[in-house]
């Protein structure tokens, strides 16, 4: 609940920031600052081990999945629209892919996570828990 409660000021702060970007000087910049921070710093990055996993070793309920699904969406849209509006870096190109990469993941681990009150379908497919012959899916670098 603090981490939802985080994301979701993060998101509000980032947006009024990008709405009066006339008003502050480097607002876009403020923003993308914020925004890369919450998503590559703030957002604990999944384990393979589900004992050590933040996002697998507690209970989930299904309303919670779907807010933070919504607010890593909400953040990497404002995060996409605050680099657009910066002075474009090798660094900062860079540092774009890294915290997309840190979004997916923390998605990624997200959606396996069967809850407790209401699974989804999707939830259930996507890791592997659904009843007949299927595998969990993956994200490959390569």
């Amino acid at each position: 609940q603090v981490l939802l409660a985080y994301l979701q000021r993060v998101a509000d702060a980032c947006s009024l920031l990008l709405q009066q970007r006339r008003l502050i000087k480097n607002s876009p910049a403020f923003a993308a600052s914020a925004a890369q921070h919450a998503l590559t710093t703030v957002l604990p990055m999944p384990n393979a081990d589900p004992k050590y996993c933040f996002w697998r070793k507690a209970d989930m309920r299904r309303e919670t999945q779907l807010n933070l699904l919504f607010l890593i969406r909400r953040l990497c849209r404002i995060y996409s629209a605050a680099t657009a509006r910066v002075q474009q870096s090798r660094g900062l190109i860079a540092i774009r892919s890294t915290a997309f990469a840190c979004a997916a993941c923390v998605a990624d681990a997200i959606c396996r996570v069967k809850a407790i009150d209401d699974p989804s379908a999707f939830a259930l497919h996507y890791s592997g828990q659904c009843e007949g012959p299927t595998e969990s899916f993956g994200i490959d670098a390569g």
